[in-house]
């Protein structure tokens, strides 16, 4: 994509756009990811101790 930039066959505006799109759904993944792991490992502990 950046070498198409380069060479002009697209334009710079959609090609910041797919690096914000890009950007934004790796951060947007990693909170989510990080709202299910820390609830899951109370979870864990809890069933551990009742064990």
């Amino acid at each position: 994509m950046t070498d198409d930039v380069i060479e002009g066959k697209i334009e710079e505006s959609p090609f910041r756009r797919a690096v914000v799109w890009l950007v934004g759904s790796r951060l947007a993944g990693t909170l989510i990811a990080q709202f299910l792991l820390v609830p899951s490992a109370v979870l864990i502990v809890g069933v551990k101790k009742g064990l």
